[in-house]
């Protein structure tokens, strides 16, 4: 379908089938980064960037490099995800309506996971806290572009951040304080309950990081079956647990059919 899609508003200038390509591009670069093909999930940022620029929408277009951070982000091109992020927050900010809000807020949280995982946690921490919560708190829960943009999704990456540093007990502690029941997305649903059980799982809780993997699996069962840390998660849950727990966890692996790969790792 998106193949069709892409294919049709390449033949066209309008700038309502501009539009259509970037959301497009978009939602391909999302299937391709959860599938594990980073460098297509690449491809398909640029792509949408060039629709979104002939688009003339100015929130598309924050949108489209929203996709070009997480897609270098994945590549491990930290630094350079920041600064496209950072750009884009410039770019949109002459555009005051609640969707540049919230796609304001979400390249702020996009920005702050580059930090971090650069090494400088009380940078993206200052920048959830001080420019992303505040536009969440102003917009509320939303979707624009699929960002899930709002509180729960900013409380889900101060979880993140505190992960990305090693601090477990941190993580969980602030976990508890939010409720993310009204996450808009599956994939942000299971985001969470992998943070969750990766942050039990360092605490040699394997008990608890096995529900939350379960958990995972009835909300996104492909992310599991590609996602690099829920991989290593499982492997610490089978190396830890008792019996009765590893058994369910040999179970989830071959319900995913990743049981060779958990099992050689």
């Amino acid at each position: 379908m998106i193949r069709e899609v892409t294919q049709y508003c390449s033949q066209s200038t309008g700038s309502d089938d501009q539009r259509l390509a970037a959301d497009a591009y978009g939602l391909l670069r999302t299937v391709a980064r959860r599938t594990n093909h980073k460098e297509l999930a690449l491809l398909a940022a640029d792509r949408g960037n060039r629709a979104a620029e002939r688009s003339c929408d100015p929130v598309r277009l924050a949108t489209a490099r929203w996709n070009s951070s997480h897609a270098l982000l994945a590549l491990g091109e930290h630094s350079a995800a920041k600064e496209v992020a950072l750009d884009a927050i410039s770019q949109v900010a002459s555009t005051t309506n609640r969707g540049a809000g919230a796609i304001t807020g979400a390249l702020w949280l996009t920005a702050a996971v580059a930090q971090a995982r650069s090494g400088n946690k009380f940078t993206a921490l200052e920048w959830i806290n001080d420019r992303a919560s505040p536009l969440a708190e102003k917009t509320g829960e939303t979707n624009v572009g699929r960002t899930c943009f709002g509180p729960s999704n900013v409380a889900l990456h101060a979880v993140s951040i505190e992960l990305e540093d090693g601090q477990a007990a941190s993580a969980l502690t602030l976990a508890d304080r939010f409720d993310t029941s009204s996450l808009a997305s599956r994939e942000r649903h299971t985001t969470w309950s992998l943070d969750l059980a990766r942050g039990h799982i360092l605490r040699f809780d394997p008990g608890a990081a096995m529900l939350y993997l379960l958990q995972a699996e009835t909300t996104g069962a492909e992310d599991l079956r590609y996602n690099s840390d829920a991989h290593d998660t499982l492997r610490r849950v089978l190396h830890r647990a008792r019996p009765s727990i590893r058994t369910q966890a040999v179970g989830l692996t071959r319900r995913l059919g990743i049981e060779e790969v958990i099992l050689a790792g």
